[in-house]
């Protein structure tokens, strides 16, 4: 089965018919990352670091909000899928066991390294 094939089911298993509008969300508006071992549905959202306040394109965005990452279990960091970013923002929020979780993006960095990283390229920022 494929990453894309594992995504699918997923969905359809979590979400109910929901695979179709977020992908077409995050092509649209948003991030669509597909790899052999990998996959990643995100897209722009305002935020004032505990609710989420509009959803683009009707927004200015300041948070990743992430509809799904697929990747083999450990292989990769809440750091690896950051830098899948087209650029960084604020926040980056997601939903775990039906909860709604938002945190800073200098906070992801530093849980994963323990400090926050000097470097300054778009992509690591």
């Amino acid at each position: 089965m494929t990453i894309g094939e594992q995504t699918k089911a997923w969905y359809d298993e979590h979400e109910r018919g929901g695979f179709a509008p977020a992908l077409l969300r995050c092509f649209l508006f948003g991030v669509v990352v597909k790899r052999p071992e990998f996959v990643l549905l995100a897209e722009g959202v305002l935020t004032d670091g505990k609710n989420i306040l509009a959803v683009a394109p009707y927004c200015v965005p300041n948070c990743w909000w992430l509809y799904f990452i697929g990747a083999p279990t450990g292989q990769t960091t809440p750091y690896d899928w950051m830098n899948e970013a087209p650029y960084p923002l604020e926040y980056v929020a997601f939903k775990r066991k039906g909860k709604l979780k938002i945190y800073t993006w200098a906070r992801i960095r530093k849980d994963v390294y323990g400090r926050i990283p000097s470097s300054t390229s778009a992509c690591n920022a």
